[in-house]
């Protein structure tokens, strides 16, 4: 049986592995290095664990399976309108991991940010910003 549950601080190393393994272009790689795992792993989980305590327009959601002892099978984060008002993206305080390029990093995500702005202007609206597909063989 698949069940649909809210993710919680408990779930953030989680999310953090499956994200940092979802990209694996080389391009992914530049932005956020991987010859340092145990770096890029720590960094991805408190920056879920800190959306998650702190942005209250931050929902991670996950479909977990009893046929794999409720592991996760799918994840998303979505992020939701807060008081009726759009949702603000906000990197300025952004620390990236230190084996990154922070400046590509910034020019990255911050040009997805601004994309979402141009189309949707300030419309509250959800926005999915990930979402990851787990197999198991």
């Amino acid at each position: 049986m698949y069940k649909l549950l809210q993710c919680d601080e408990s779930d953030a190393s989680e999310i953090a592995r499956i994200w940092l393994s979802a990209f694996s272009e080389p391009f992914f790689h530049t932005l956020i290095p991987r010859d340092d795992p145990n770096e890029s792993q720590e960094w991805a989980t408190r920056d879920c664990l800190e959306a998650m305590s702190n942005d209250p327009g931050v929902r991670y959601l996950k479909i977990t399976s009893d046929k794999h002892d409720d592991k996760f099978v799918s994840m998303a984060k979505w992020c939701v309108p807060v008081n009726g008002a759009s949702y603000v993206d906000d990197l300025s305080g952004m620390v990236w991991p230190k084996n990154a390029d922070a400046d590509l990093c910034d020019k990255f995500f911050k040009g997805l940010i601004q994309k979402r702005k141009d189309l949707m202007g300030n419309r509250p609206h959800y926005c999915m910003f990930m979402v990851f597909y787990c197999f198991f063989l």
